[in-house]
């Protein structure tokens, strides 16, 4: 898949300790990003690049999706919904589209919106505005892929802080993806369609940093999420994906974690 061009360049600081534990076997299971800080805060003379990064992965391929939330409305007819159903759409991952064919992404339904919810990202608007839109509004959540980037990376600064370094790409998908998404709920009757892109902020499904993969010159994990340079250390939250496809990935975390462990059961 095609890379697209950078759009922005976002940079973020996180404050918080780190810490390593040593026991016979660890599994590590928090979030990725302070799985990076562990192992760079557990630099010594026998690992000068951090615990198990011999690699120099560790921190890098930061991925999150390629987010969009788009608003369609029907301005003369209110939605009463209070809990909507679940609606997933793949006709563009599947295929794509005629000049671009490469995977777009996934669409799907989300609660539905209300005026104190959308007041943060339009605060200019008048609360009237808010309310008459979210009343009739029909609340979607577009995303794309995020593809596997060494230089979109989690670093720990001087100062003991998690420092986020994330250019978006695959963008040229995203943008069409979200042309195909108008489309489609103007083709079903809502003329009103309000979008917006979100950034490295809403990062809820973040993965990598701690990339599994079979060569020890390009990865920090095997296929069983054990660290090639530690022998008792295994990660196995999303840290461990060397790339991210676009569906939430709470259920594959899951599963590999249950795979691992019973892997590691397996070897007592």
């Amino acid at each position: 898949m095609r890379y697209g061009r950078p759009e922005t360049h976002d940079r973020a600081l996180i404050r918080g300790p780190t810490r390593c534990r040593r026991s016979r076997s660890c599994s590590s299971h928090t979030r990725c990003l302070d799985r990076a800080g562990r192992a760079w805060s557990s630099c010594a003379p026998a690992c000068p690049k951090g615990l198990a990064n011999r690699s120099g992965v560790v921190g890098r391929h930061y991925m999150i999706h390629n987010n969009t939330i788009m608003l369609s409305a029907r301005p003369f007819r209110r939605n009463r919904a209070i809990f909507p159903k679940t609606l997933y759409v793949n006709d563009f991952y599947e295929r794509g589209v005629a000049e671009h064919p490469y995977p777009l992404g996934h669409i799907q339904l989300v609660g539905k919106l209300q005026e104190p919810m959308t007041r943060s990202r339009a605060p200019l608007a008048p609360r009237w505005m808010h309310r008459y839109v979210t009343a009739r509004s029909i609340d979607w959540w577009l995303y794309s892929e995020d593809l596997p980037d060494p230089k979109n990376r989690v670093e720990l600064t001087d100062g003991d802080r998690l420092r986020i370094s994330w250019t978006p790409n695959n963008l040229r998908s995203h943008e069409l993806l979200r042309r195909e998404a108008r489309r489609m709920a103007r083709s079903a009757g809502f003329p009103i369609t309000l979008m917006r892109r979100t950034g490295v902020e809403d990062c809820s499904h973040q993965a990598g940093t701690v990339r599994a993969g079979s060569d020890p010159d390009t990865s920090a994990l095997d296929a069983n999420c054990r660290a090639h340079d530690v022998e008792n250390l295994y990660v196995v939250d999303s840290s461990f994906f060397p790339s991210l496809p676009v569906m939430n990935p709470a259920l594959t975390i899951a599963a590999n974690a249950l795979r691992v462990a019973a892997h590691l059961r397996a070897r007592r």
